[in-house]
């Protein structure tokens, strides 16, 4: 009885997990004022206001140019090239030491922050867990290897596949990290973790985002009374309510990763917050609106 209680519960949690129609966050094109303001977040924990700022640029130049050439590989060179050059204009203004290690660390930070902020929600969440929970396990600008290992490995759909992949890879960049000194572990404990690390984020990343969405959707609806439907055919999700579900889970979300990151203070939450409130508030809209575009499409005809 407590193995098929388990069964159940385990399943109705993956169930859970799943994109509705109204929580897919999968869109045509990659969004800019989405994809702007993760990498601000992303860059401002990172690297701080000046890594706020280069990050942003270099992934609005990023997907601009994947938008030209219909290729998101054109865009990460695009994007990872214009945070180099950022990063060490950035740090040659401001008399940094190493402006080498300051544009490599840019250019990863902006070839990860692109290829992160891609149209598939997929990508966006594998990246933003493997930033987030891996920042412990390196430095700076350098905790965006983790993101980018997450990110990439996302490529694969099938989940086993991709946890293999997300683990050499992973691997691959824990021993990196440790050779480095971006880190404080040995090569072989360094490798294990940021496996790990890379397989949690590229394969259960995604599950825990949808599972936030989906909740954030039902707690807005407590939150809020339900709007008429015009045809009077029930009750439609208020907008409205679904955009007051996602203020909890942007404030859980911004509290784990201004912990993970090193930023636990008011004004990193505060700021982490407005953005990633402002950010959750337009994915819901873009859903609505998709809602609307597919109810709007003619219904193909029964079959006789």
């Amino acid at each position: 009885m407590k193995i098929q209680t388990f069964r159940a519960t385990v399943k109705k949690a993956l169930d859970y997990s799943k994109p509705r129609p109204s929580t897919h966050s999968n869109y045509e094109k990659p969004q800019l004022l989405q994809a702007a303001s993760s990498a601000s977040i992303a860059g401002f924990y990172m690297m701080g206001p000046v890594g706020a700022v280069t990050q942003t640029a270099a992934t609005i130049v990023g997907l601009k140019t994947q938008e030209k050439f219909g290729s998101k590989w054109a865009g990460a060179a695009a994007g990872a090239a214009t945070g180099a050059a950022l990063a060490a204009a950035a740090g040659t203004v401001m008399g940094l030491p190493g402006v080498a290690v300051q544009a490599t660390l840019g250019g990863i930070g902006g070839a990860f922050c692109t290829l992160r902020t891609n149209q598939v929600s997929r990508f966006r969440d594998a990246g933003g867990y493997g930033l987030t929970f891996g920042s412990p396990l390196a430095e700076g600008g350098a905790k965006a290897t983790l993101g980018l290992a997450s990110v990439l490995a996302a490529e694969v759909q099938h989940e086993g596949k991709r946890a293999l992949v997300a683990a050499g890879m992973g691997a691959a960049t824990g021993v990196a990290l440790s050779m480095a000194g971006m880190n404080h572990l040995t090569p072989l404990v360094s490798a294990a973790a940021c496996a790990g690390l890379s397989v949690f984020a590229s394969v259960a990343g995604p599950r825990i985002a949808m599972t936030m969405r989906n909740a954030a959707e039902d707690m807005g609806k407590k939150m809020s009374k339900p709007e008429p439907a015009g045809e009077g055919e029930g009750k439609e999700k208020s907008l409205t309510g679904r955009i007051l579900g996602t203020l909890p889970m942007a404030g859980l979300r911004q509290g784990v990763t201004a912990f993970t990151m090193g930023k636990f203070d008011p004004i990193s939450i505060g700021v982490g917050f407005a953005i990633d409130a402002s950010t959750s508030a337009y994915e819901v809209y873009l859903n609505h609106k998709q809602e609307q575009a597919d109810a709007s499409k003619p219904k193909p005809p029964d079959n006789p």
